[in-house]
Formats: structure tokens, C-alpha cells, sequence
């Protein structure tokens, strides 16, 4: 319990020393600085300077005399002070932070996530928020196997259309229906992914291509130390590589029907 305390404390601006030789006078209640020491550990050569500090902030009060004796402020009133400034400055930073965005104009269409959870919690939100329809192409089934709750979950309120695009993995262990592209899409499909792997050569091949309601995209890709992810917050290219696919195949989504 001490050690959550004296965790808080720093926290709220205390120093280490400081707030051991605070939460010694607490318990105490009035002591000399000796008296601190002893019990707090904090130096025998640092605690009248630290006291001192803690005086100066108002959260001891100090008796002088011989020994002079250190009394510690009511905590709720001492952290409550805290808590106020803290929630203060937590307030400033977000408007500073909104008004930078603000500031910057619109985000960028492409960015990439390299953590898994970062992954997993994207391609998770992009499937449970989806209105609509979720469009999702495979090279690695198991790609797919973090998600299966949430797509499942989605097939029972809007379209879901899984699509493999490797001859020798059709999803077979998928508890989802898995559709094959027709010719036509599939020669599509290989051009965009061969545009897409110029521009980045050290990515092997996509774990998947996810497509939610025509407005975002994903691409899942399995690099050497790991997966990247890259988000396409672009409505007018996502729809558009959308719009070509499902010309293609009207079966997948919800056709031409999506708005």
C-alpha cells in the first residue's frame, strides 16, 4: 500500500524524497525532522532541505523551535490541490492539442501500425463499426483467425463477402462461407497488388485486404520482423478500388448497392 502511495505521489509533482518524508508526517503527525529521517529513510543530509521544499509548497507546517517540530497539511486538502491543478493542465494540453490538428488541416490518407495490438484493435473497430458491408481478400487464411468473432458477429447484421486470392489456400479452416474471384477479378486484383508491392519492396505479401462500406481501407502485410498494417482514410480511392472489384463480381458486398 506505502509503495501505491508513494507511486501517486510522484505522480502528482512529489519528489521521492519528498513524498516518503510527507507520508511519514502523516502518519506521525508531528515530528522533528530527526524523527522523519528515521522513519521516512530519506538522508539524514537531505531532510531538512526536503521538508524545506515541502514547507515552501505549503503541505508542512513548520514549529520553530528547539527541536523544531514539522507538522504535515490535510492530505485531502494537500491532493486535492493537486488533483485540480493536475485535471487543469490535463484540460490545456488537450485544447493545445486539438487546436493543433486543427491547425494541420486534414490527417493524412495513408498510415501504417506496426504494433499487433495496434493491428488488431484497428482491423477490429473497421469490421464492428462497419454500416454496410465488410469486403475482405486473403493470401494467408490465418491472417483472418484473430477476427473470426468479429466477422462472425457482423455477418448477422450486414453483408460480409471473405474472398480468397490463393490457389492453395481457400480458406478451408474458416467457420465462414469463402468466396473465389472469377477471372476478370482476379486479374484485377493481381495488378493492384503488383502496383502496391513496387512501391514498398522489403513487404513480402499481404495477409489480407479489407474494405468497410467503401470509405476505408486496410492492407495487412507480413514483413521480416512482423506485420504491418497500412490504413487508407481516402473515401474516393477506397470507393473507387471497390467500385472496379465489385463490377467485376457483383455478388461480393453489397454490389452496387452500398449507399
Amino acid at each position: 500500500m506505502q509503495k501505491e502511495v508513494l507511486e501517486s505521489l510522484t505522480m502528482l509533482g512529489f519528489t521521492e524524497y519528498e513524498a516518503k518524508a510527507y507520508t511519514a508526517l502523516v502518519g506521525l503527525g508531528m515530528g522533528t525532522a530527526r524523527e522523519v529521517h528515521e522513519i521516512s529513510g530519506v538522508p539524514h543530509g537531505r531532510i531538512y532541505s526536503v521538508l524545506k521544499a515541502l514547507a515552501e509548497k505549503g503541505y508542512v507546517t513548520v514549529q520553530k523551535g528547539s527541536p523544531t517540530y514539522f507538522r504535515a497539511e490535510d492530505p485531502e486538502v494537500v491532493i486535492g490541490g493537486l488533483k485540480t491543478q493536475l485535471n487543469d493542465k490535463v484540460d490545456r494540453s488537450l485544447a493545445h492539442l486539438k487546436l493543433l490538428r486543427i491547425e494541420t488541416g486534414h490527417p493524412l490518407p495513408f498510415w501504417s501500425i506496426h504494433s499487433e495490438w495496434g493491428i488488431n484493435r484497428r482491423v477490429r473497430s473497421m469490421i464492428e463499426n462497419a454500416k454496410k458491408e465488410v469486403i475482405i481478400f486473403f493470401m494467408d487464411s490465418s491472417s483472418l483467425f484473430p477476427f473470426m468473432k468479429e466477422i462472425q458477429e457482423a455477418e448477422k447484421r450486414i453483408r460480409v463477402s471473405i474472398v480468397s486470392l490463393n490457389e492453395e489456400d481457400r480458406g478451408t479452416g474458416l467457420p465462414v462461407e469463402v468466396h473465389v474471384p472469377n477471372e476478370r477479378l482476379r486479374d484485377y486484383l493481381d495488378k493492384m497488388k503488383e502496383t502496391h508491392m513496387s512501391r514498398v519492396e522489403h513487404l513480402s505479401r499481404p495477409g489480407f485486404l479489407l474494405f468497410a462500406d467503401g470509405k476505408e481501407s486496410l492492407i495487412l502485410e507480413q514483413a521480416g520482423g512482423g506485420d504491418v498494417a497500412t490504413v487508407i482514410m481516402a473515401p474516393e480511392l477506397t470507393f473507387m478500388m471497390r467500385s472496379f472489384i465489385v463490377a467485376f463480381d457483383p455478388l461480393l458486398g453489397c454490389g452496387e448497392d452500398i449507399f
